[in-house]
């Protein structure tokens, strides 16, 4: 059992690890980064903690494995996003900067919001590899953050130039599950 435990922790520390990348080298910011990024920081980092407790301490479900599958799609969605965007500038979530460019291709071809679907893949392949439904808490708090990210950043690229294309490509694409 400890050989599946070390597997979970690592898949985990993997998203968990690209995920902060992220935050840090591929997301911009004009000024100090928002509260409600600070928030989906700290309650990532107490869902990790949580996770990665109740892994260590042997409460281990017999879905794990589902917990694995989820973190390769989660980080293979993820990586495409990144490079999707490699040059687009994207500002940090709850932002207030306003979009100057709209990004169709590659995930985005198939949600809105593809960061977001990742990181959601990926929190809620935690609650899948323990027997403990503390495992909920952070995932369903960052669901709500990421749909009140994703809005606001909606009504910001409705009020930009881009925002009539925006809302034709909205119409036919949904904004975290295809």
């Amino acid at each position: 059992m400890m050989m599946e435990r070390l597997t979970v922790l690592a898949f985990g520390a993997a998203c968990f690890l690209a995920f902060t990348w992220a935050m840090f080298w591929h997301f911009r910011s004009d000024g100090p980064m928002p509260f409600g990024m600070r928030v989906v920081g700290a309650t990532s980092l107490a869902a990790m903690a949580v996770f990665t407790w109740f892994v260590c301490t042997g409460q281990l479900s017999r879905a794990w494995p589902v917990t694995l599958i989820l973190s390769v799609a989660s980080l293979a969605s993820f990586a495409w996003t990144v490079h999707a965007t490699r040059d687009a500038g994207f500002a940090f979530a709850f932002a207030t900067t306003k979009p100057s460019v709209l990004v169709v291709s590659g995930p985005f071809h198939y949600v809105r919001h593809p960061f977001y679907a990742s990181y959601l893949t990926f929190w809620f392949a935690t609650c899948f590899a323990t027997t403990s439904s503390a495992c909920w808490v952070g995932p369903l708090i960052l669901l709500a953050c990421y749909v009140l990210a994703a809005r606001r950043e909606e009504r910001l690229m409705a009020r930009s130039d881009l925002g009539a294309e925006y809302a034709s490509y909205a119409a036919r694409t949904g904004m975290f599950v295809p």
